[in-house]
């Protein structure tokens, strides 16, 4: 369950975080203002998990980790938060199913 915890709650978001938040989102913000950066970085990490059920909800976090990043100015919150989501998702879907 450890490593399951690892290899689906931790390490895609550490990689997410690196190229959503610590490219994408920089990238954005040297050219635009705050908010069409979040929107944007929001929208295109909700649009490569290629879920369409699940679009909200993602663009929602994607929004959250961006705005998390812009607060606090270090790629490290964003991280532990989304490294938080995905195991505890992990973790309900595996008591739900079990």
């Amino acid at each position: 369950i450890v490593l399951f915890i690892v290899a689906l709650g931790v390490l895609p978001a550490l990689v997410e975080e690196i190229l959503f938040r610590g490219f994408l989102y920089t990238a954005l913000r040297r050219k635009l203002s705050i908010f069409p950066s979040l929107v944007i970085s929001g929208f295109v990490f909700s649009a490569i998990h290629l879920d369409l059920g699940g679009f909200l909800q993602l663009f929602c976090l994607g929004f959250l980790f961006a705005f998390i990043m812009e607060k606090t100015r270090s790629l490290v919150p964003s991280m532990v938060a989304h490294c938080m989501w995905n195991s505890c998702t992990f973790i309900m879907a595996l008591v739900a199913y079990s």
